[in-house]
């Protein structure tokens, strides 16, 4: 599969995404995080600005959104952060940060445009990128056509020591995927669970620990259209197409009349 990481020169500084995006879900009063001087362009870029228009295969938008929705707690009613009084030694009570971003596309994947953030790619925590709690940002968006009808995805990030699976068969399923009534998009989310926490000191040296913002990732293809055809082969000449018969012909008509003349003479 074809790996997107750190140290590929596909992001380069300078050129910045001005282009806004739409369709990302949005919370209820949460802003979108926007920082686009992190963010870059990557079709500018000519090795991976491939011509996709005589391939043959299926145009897709893939695109990976963050949330970093407030828990509601299930014994008051309130926000589980408004509860937190101790935090871990290097987390903030504000903000979580993406990090080590890796993904793999097929072997044939071919992007022609998109965004991302590229602090997501950075190897430790510290030169990641920060999104601030209770909103929603794209951290990448690619067009991408493949071959392939049905693309496996994988994705790691924040030190995770396992990669996830993704298999878009543009089915709704019980493993956590939807897909859209037309069938030509189909989600994912990962939801990471004590990714935040935060301690309630309960006295005697214990405390309690909530979770009180659970990150959530959402993977997702939109298929554009049915898969492509080749371009079309150009019709020969008419006079290109005849000129071998034409040519065999001659020599047989030319090869008839000597025969002829040396049978007269004998």
């Amino acid at each position: 599969m074809k790996t997107i990481k750190v140290t590929s020169s596909l992001f380069l500084p300078g050129f910045v995404a001005a282009a806004t995006y739409t369709g990302i879900p949005h919370l209820d009063g949460a802003a979108t995080t926007a920082k686009f001087d992190a963010r870059y362009d990557i079709s500018s870029y000519a090795q991976e600005s491939v011509d996709v228009s005589n391939s043959v295969g299926y145009k897709y938008i893939l695109t990976v959104d963050a949330t970093l929705p407030l828990q509601t707690s299930w014994q008051t009613g309130g926000l589980e952060i408004d509860r937190c009084i101790e935090w871990p030694s290097g987390e903030s009570g504000t903000n979580f940060t993406w990090f080590g971003f890796r993904m793999q596309l097929p072997d044939d994947a071919n992007i022609s445009g998109g965004s991302m953030y590229t602090y997501i790619t950075r190897s430790t925590k510290d030169l990641g990128y920060v999104q601030d709690f209770n909103t929603t940002s794209t951290l990448l968006q690619y067009n991408m056509t493949t071959k392939e009808s049905q693309p496996t995805i994988r994705m790691t990030l924040n030190d995770d020591l396992f990669w996830k699976t993704y298999n878009f068969d543009f089915v709704q399923s019980d493993q956590g995927s939807a897909a859209s009534d037309d069938s030509s998009y189909q989600e994912f989310k990962n939801k990471m669970y004590g990714a935040v926490s935060c301690n309630i000191p309960t006295g005697n040296s214990s405390y309690q620990i909530l979770n009180p913002v659970v990150p959530t990732l959402t993977i997702s293809l939109q298929r554009l259209e049915d898969k492509l055809s080749p371009a079309p082969t150009p019709p020969v000449p008419i006079s290109a197409a005849i000129t071998p018969h034409n040519k065999v012909f001659g020599l047989g008509v030319v090869t008839s009349v000597l025969a002829w003349a040396a049978a007269a003479l004998l």
